[in-house]
């Protein structure tokens, strides 16, 4: 289709050698800025995990040659577009200096400001509650640990570059699965961006992993890119099939690589839960992976319902995550972004989900005619597709924390809205 033809020019273009930005014709794209090192050692982190049933997360962070009155913050959103103000669940937050207890000054809701002497080391000392499981939060139990890391880990607002280490402590027998880099319990990343785009899953998981390799048309066999993807399903095994489940995901991202010709990986994880009672459900992207959460008694029943989500998320490897809006960067932890592009971001991927399983054999022409009709109905029954733009939409989706936000007459759904003027923008071209 045309639109995908776009998608993978704009995708080869900002993933060429020179980093060159390009105008679309959609929306100005600008490259996830992961990779920009900083100057000077990189911060560590100690993420100790081994008191579960507290559902505390015990943190130290180690900052190398901290400079007199070093600012410290946490964020107050991250994955949902919604404030959140993770430092609600921060507890007992103390300092030292050199190993001598310092004093922080709290300078606003979110920030500390250290002491007015350099440190060759500041480390900070807290808890995190943890007790709010699903793919956008974080959640340590005496089964398992899911940790979105914008909600644990402070972090430098004036080094955001500087790089990061991480060390994980767990209660025995546990395993872990991150989508950073590293041996052992130790990980690394560029900056503190990268980290918290890397959750981690801890506990009893099922590992599975299977190749996929990519091969430009006409290209040499010596230019084939080689990556493994790794699936981490933490789920009871009477609920799943794990034959099943990568046979979906093989004919998803084999589908999805063919449309955009070109595979910007190595390694790549799907981190899947499957609650049976509690526990939030939905998709999160992130660069090398992604969380997603279905409930077990719908993956029981239809062995079918990861696919949708999991088209979704990994399509955001390359939209949202490597093609991406220019006004989600830099990245405002505390105050949020202009969100107004949502509708190519999600609406968008989400016309491609759809087209990867119809593509990759995973549903039929019928069933997804069915799917863009029930899209279009709901649309429609919402009267504020009157009165609220797609635009609009997106803008405001930092409202939809609040129930009134979301009643018919309010708001519509970029989602919703976003996937149909995807599939009308691919028949605006056609004719």
């Amino acid at each position: 289709m045309l639109t995908m033809h776009l998608l993978s020019i704009a995708a080869k273009a900002v993933l060429n050698e020179t980093r060159t930005v390009r105008r679309g014709w959609l929306v100005v794209i600008l490259l996830w800025p992961i990779g920009a090192a900083g100057a000077g050692k990189p911060v560590h982190y100690d993420v100790d995990l081994r008191s579960p049933e507290t559902h505390l997360v015990n943190v130290t962070m180690n900052v190398p040659n901290a400079d007199p009155g070093t600012e410290v913050q946490i964020p107050a959103w991250n994955c949902l577009y919604q404030i959140r103000d993770f430092v609600k669940d921060v507890r007992n937050l103390g300092a030292e200096c050199d190993g001598a207890p310092a004093e922080l000054t709290r300078e606003d809701l979110n920030t500390w400001r250290g002491p007015a002497t350099k440190c060759h080391e500041l480390s900070l000392h807290y808890f995190s509650y943890a007790n709010v499981d699903g793919p956008f939060d974080s959640v340590l139990n005496a089964n398992r640990s899911f940790l979105n890391l914008a909600m644990i880990l402070f972090y430098l607002p004036r080094e955001r570059s500087r790089p990061v280490e991480v060390k994980y402590e767990l209660p025995e027998g546990w395993k872990l699965a991150t989508l950073l880099e590293g041996e052992g319990e130790v990980f690394t990343a560029a900056n503190y961006d990268a980290l918290v785009d890397s959750p981690v899953e801890a506990g009893h998981f099922t590992d599975l992993s299977y190749p996929q390799d990519f091969s430009p048309p006409g290209a040499p066999p010596s230019e084939t890119k080689h990556a493994t993807i790794r699936v981490v399903i933490d789920a009871d095994p009477a609920d799943y099939s794990p034959d099943a489940i990568l046979t979906s995901l093989q004919k998803i991202t084999a589908e999805e690589t063919t449309i955009m010709q070109d595979q910007p990986f190595t390694h790549y994880t799907f981190i899947l839960h499957f609650p049976r009672d509690d526990g939030g459900t939905g998709g999160m992207e992130h660069s090398y992976g992604t969380a997603i959460g279905v409930r077990a008694s719908a993956v029981r029943q239809n062995v079918h319902a990861v696919e949708g989500v999991a088209a979704h998320e990994f399509f955001h490897l390359w939209n949202v995550k490597r093609i991406r809006p220019q006004a989600l960067e830099p990245i405002d932890f505390v105050h949020g972004n202009d969100t107004r592009d949502l509708w190519l971001a999600e609406g968008v991927t989400s016309t491609y989900g759809e087209l990867t399983l119809l593509r990759a054999g995973l549903t039929d022409r019928e069933a997804f005619y069915r799917h863009v009709a029930r899209g279009i109905q709901g649309l429609q029954s919402r009267p504020a597709h009157a009165t609220q733009s797609v635009e609009t939409s997106g803008e405001e989706a930092w409202l939809e924390k609040y129930s009134d936000y979301n009643r018919p007459t309010r708001s519509i759904s970029y989602y919703n809205k976003g996937e149909i003027v995807g599939y009308l923008l691919d028949l605006g071209m056609r004719h």
